[in-house]
């Protein structure tokens, strides 16, 4: 482990470790809101885009029952299929920039703090782990949007057959679909914001044990928006746990589920690296957390 510092920080370590409890606390991650703002605005665009186009085709055909209604149904169906396949695949663009975005400034603040922590300069080479993570938060951050455009769609399809049975005008049938535009644009935001919190988490992760650190400390925002009772995050601040010891993980939520910081919807918790000691070493609590006592 003390080759991860350098000889001056060795030498610190040693003198203060005492103090220090048998254990050093490294720099968390600093968080960066770009990538999330990009996330939510382009997404926002192109869905706004997509949903001006499909509203402009359906005042164009709109027709209440006992006239033609075949073209709305045409125009409906067109949207569902080849106009959705188009928005999906513009839509996987942006995600994987995003990812670029998220990826580039998470390693870049994780590999800084563990830098100011080890006194010296750290290399960091990803296995294939990191590149199958990066596919799969692709792979998962499609499958949401997907699902959301697919509700909005729903949602649209609904209103328009609902409109077109009971005789509505396209004044308030208008209306109504702007109303989803809002809805679309709460679910992107929603998700731009779990989803980078997830991202960075999961590079923070990756980088730390790339880098040789075994343990973390969790830690909150400190704030009253910290959930507290069973599955609430506020009773695990200051906490280490091991990475990669899952069975041991805290439950972060009411169902009982364990995980990291992050994994939970909107956590806006950390992983700060921790270092045990020469002379100490981490005993296992009950909870699953651990305990650096000297040996």
């Amino acid at each position: 482990m003390y080759d991860f510092f350098s000889k001056e920080k060795e030498k610190w370590l040693d003198e203060r470790k005492k103090s220090l409890k048998g254990y050093y606390k490294g720099k968390g991650m600093t968080k960066s809101k770009h990538a999330d703002i990009y996330y939510r605005e382009a997404l926002n665009k192109e869905i706004d885009r997509f949903i001006k186009r499909l509203t402009k085709d359906l005042k164009e055909n709109y027709a209440v029952v006992g006239e033609a209604t075949n073209p709305v149904i045409s125009v409906l169906s067109l949207y569902k299929n080849s106009k959705y396949r188009i928005l999906i695949r513009n839509a996987e663009k942006i995600v994987n920039k995003w990812l670029k975005i998220a990826s580039k400034s998470a390693e870049s603040s994780v590999l800084k703090g563990l830098e100011e922590t080890a006194g010296q300069p750290i290399a960091i080479e990803y296995d294939k782990a990191y590149s199958d993570a990066l596919k799969l938060m692709v792979r998962r951050n499609v499958q949401l949007i997907k699902n959301t455009t697919t509700q909005t769609l729903t949602n649209i399809e609904n209103i328009v057959y609902d409109s077109m049975t009971t005789g509505q005008g396209w004044y308030q049938l208008e209306r109504d679909l702007n109303k989803q535009t809002h809805i679309s644009q709460d679910r992107i935001k929603r998700i731009a914001r779990d989803q980078t919190a997830k991202t960075n988490q999961a590079l923070n992760e990756l980088t730390q044990r790339e880098a040789g650190v075994k343990y973390f400390m969790w830690e909150t925002v400190k704030d009253e928006r910290v959930s507290t009772g069973f599955g609430g995050h506020k009773q695990l601040q200051g906490k280490i746990y091991k990475w990669d010891d899952v069975e041991n993980y805290p439950i972060i939520d009411s169902y009982g589920h364990r995980g990291l910081p992050s994994q939970r919807v909107n956590c806006r918790c950390d992983a700060s690296p921790v270092f045990v000691l020469k002379g100490y070493h981490a005993e296992k609590l009950n909870d699953g957390s651990y305990k650096v006592v000297k040996d």
